[in-house]
């Protein structure tokens, strides 16, 4: 072989390759990432150290709201809301979970050593 068919198989192969790269980028459609939200991932952490504690508090989320929620059906709700890309209604969520995990925390941590207490 020479030089000058060397050299055309050589670009053959570069262009080629090239081209297969190319086609793999253009070919992925899919949606890019949402990136952790901390405020999220702290509240995971919160709650499941409240419901091991047995401190998981119900609450509601509207003051004339009659329904209450538990702490993990709140979480639930703004990661749905992290997907749904609601950033700042999933970290306001969130920082309520971490604020009553963490006083449902204290709380369990208070009753521990508490004993029913009988007046003679």
């Amino acid at each position: 072989m020479t030089f000058r068919s060397h050299f055309l198989v050589l670009a053959i192969l570069v262009f080629g390759l090239a081209g297969c790269a190319t086609n793999q980028k253009e070919s992925s459609n899919e949606p890019a990432p949402i990136p952790e939200n901390p405020a999220i991932l702290q509240a995971e952490i919160d709650l499941n150290t409240a419901q091991r504690l047995v401190g998981e508090w119900r609450i509601r989320l509207r003051k004339n709201d009659p329904n209450t929620l538990n702490l993990s059906q709140i979480l639930v709700m703004a990661q749905q809301e992290q997907a749904a890309g609601n950033i700042e209604l999933a970290t306001s969520l969130a920082q309520t979970v971490t604020r009553f995990a963490q006083l449902g925390i204290n709380q369990a941590n208070a009753e521990k050593a508490a004993q029913p207490y009988y007046p003679q």
